[in-house]
């Protein structure tokens, strides 16, 4: 479990994905955000995104912007399928900032029951809030294969014409097709895998330096790394690694 406190952070809006659940919560200020579809979310709102849901968001005024997000292994909380965005009132965004509050400075004892706090807050008050947004049936098998295959080999040099035509497509076809069926472009799709393995090694291998860990990911150097990393995530790797509030809550202790 992550938890992340933010404000006063410029990002440029790009479509990702992570593969964690992603619960937000929006303090102060304004943002357009791409969940379902592009609209403007305020103050107490808490937004919920499943694991590998393609989204973006962007704050309208950076300097009235405050927002903490809390991201949790799927397994953690299995209900969390749809992607929400629900305004909040005062006392229910006073309620989730106090669950919020004690997950991120409690104890692993205390965590399993904080969590089983927010999932009744989560089914309590997005009742007829879920989206529906599926990908559309009967994707082509090539396309499945391609995602697996950059999945598997994010850390490798991967271009785009080398995967079309591992597929058998053109480079225009599979581009075209994928974004279609999975809201990103191929490209995208890989730089948002090579990211999201970074952000794991960059919580768990203090000792390794900058460098190692963005060529191990696939990444030409640390500079490149940086601005790639930062453009996704709003702040450079190392700016990552120090300011988060890490907890690990160890799932076996409490099946």
């Amino acid at each position: 479990m992550i938890h992340k406190f933010c404000q006063f952070t410029l990002q440029t809006p790009r479509f990702q994905f992570h593969d964690t659940i992603s619960i937000g919560f929006i303090e102060k200020g304004h943002c357009l955000a791409h969940v379902d579809s592009i609209r403007q979310l305020g103050p107490n709102t808490l937004v919920v995104i499943p694991a590998q849901y393609v989204h973006w968001c962007q704050p309208i005024d950076p300097l009235h912007w405050q927002y903490q997000m809390l991201f949790l292994e799927p397994k953690l909380m299995q209900s969390a399928t749809h992607p929400m965005a629900i305004k909040l009132t005062t006392m229910q965004s006073q309620q989730l900032k106090n669950i919020l509050h004690r997950l991120a400075s409690g104890s692993q004892a205390t965590q399993h029951a904080e969590l089983n706090q927010l999932t009744t807050f989560l089914q309590h008050h997005t009742l007829n809030n879920v989206v529906d947004h599926t990908i559309p049936h009967q994707v082509d098998p090539r396309l499945t294969e391609a995602k697996s295959y950059i999945k598997t080999n994010y850390a490798s040099p991967l271009s785009m014409p080398y995967l079309a035509h591992t597929v058998g497509m053109t480079q225009f076809h599979f581009t075209r097709l994928f974004k279609k069926y999975y809201h990103i472009s191929p490209n995208k799709y890989l730089v948002n895998c090579r990211i999201n393995h970074a952000q794991k090694q960059l919580l768990n291998a203090n000792s390794q330096s900058m460098a190692a860990i963005a060529t191990q990911n696939g990444f030409y150097d640390e500079s490149h790394f940086n601005k790639l990393f930062k453009q996704y995530t709003g702040i450079t790797p190392k700016h990552y690694q120090t300011q988060l509030n890490v907890k690990v809550v160890n799932h076996q202790q409490n099946d």
